[in-house]
């Protein structure tokens, strides 16, 4: 498949080909690593259980967070960003208390 025809691609072809600037080398590799593969891609460009972490380390290093700014930046919503924060000084507030309790 050395010569492409792109006006025979199928759309969802066309479109990364477009996107690959209509490098037709690059196309070529494409097919021959992803051609026999469905691709579902993820809705958020982040891990949430990655996200999470990175919440939470920001909140164990007393550093201030930014709730808007954050989840424009993670491309999650404002309400799944503060339930993790909430989740995250629950589970503090339990880990002193335990602390508490074994002395």
């Amino acid at each position: 498949m050395n010569e492409i025809d792109e006006t025979l691609l199928n759309d969802a072809y066309f479109q990364i080909y477009v996107f690959l600037d209509k490098d037709k080398d690059k196309l070529v590799k494409f097919v021959d690593k992803f051609g026999e593969q469905q691709i579902n891609f993820p809705v958020h460009l982040y891990d949430r259980e990655k996200v999470v972490t990175y919440l939470s380390n920001k909140l164990a290093n007393n550093q201030e967070i930014d709730v808007a700014f954050e989840s424009r930046l993670l491309g999650y919503s404002k309400r799944w960003v503060n339930t993790i924060l909430r989740e995250y000084q629950k589970s503090k507030i339990q880990d002193e208390q335990n602390g508490k309790e074994d002395e």
